[in-house]
């Protein structure tokens, strides 16, 4: 028997395709708890600041270079 936990504000579904597509027999549960609207709009927003800060940084770092601004990485 193992016992493998993730506690984790959001996961990507890959991981749980990932899981999925093994070979091996396993069971696999997801435990859920509900988020209060209010925070999770504010989670959403101050995601989206992050991003938005991000893209000036590398915006900002592409100039420096000598690059154009509007060419950023494609992960972020």
């Amino acid at each position: 028997v193992s016992f493998l936990q993730i506690l984790a504000p959001e996961l990507n579904d890959r991981l749980l395709a990932d899981f999925l597509d093994m070979e091996s027999s396993l069971i696999v549960s997801m435990h859920i708890q509900s988020v209060d609207q209010v925070k999770a709009i504010k989670t959403v927003k101050r995601k989206i600041t992050d991003l938005d800060r991000s893209k000036i940084e590398e915006q900002k770092k592409a100039v420096r270079a000598g690059y154009d601004m509007d060419i950023i990485p494609s992960d972020l």
